[in-house]
């Protein structure tokens, strides 16, 4: 019962955070704090999502991370680095990814 009691509250926080944003008074003012924190919202969920994909998607019985997409993902941040252009960011990941794949395992 307290499982679904958890899932029912994350259900209603998550809900309500969200829709604070459209039911709040027209002329409700975010904090100034909370403003400068969510520039960099982005920032941190590209890694958080892209991070575990790449050092984690092993196969069992083998290395925990897979070496094409190591280096697809560092050359991605090389990129990054070089250009601080997302777009060629994405594309040079992707690109060297796909090229990477193309070997044949040694």
């Amino acid at each position: 019962m307290s499982l679904w009691l958890i899932i029912i509250g994350m259900g209603i926080v998550t809900f309500a955070t969200r829709a604070s944003f459209i039911f709040l008074p027209p002329h409700t003012r975010i904090p100034t704090g909370l403003q400068r924190s969510l520039k960099y919202v982005a920032a941190a969920v590209l890694p958080a999502l892209v991070v575990p994909d790449v050092l984690f998607h092993g196969n069992p019985g083998t290395l925990p991370f897979d070496a094409a997409r190591l280096v697809a993902a560092l050359i991605a941040t090389l990129v990054a680095w070089r250009t601080q252009n997302m777009l060629a960011t994405i594309a040079a990941g992707m690109a060297a990814l796909f090229l990477l794949k193309l070997l044949p395992p040694y």
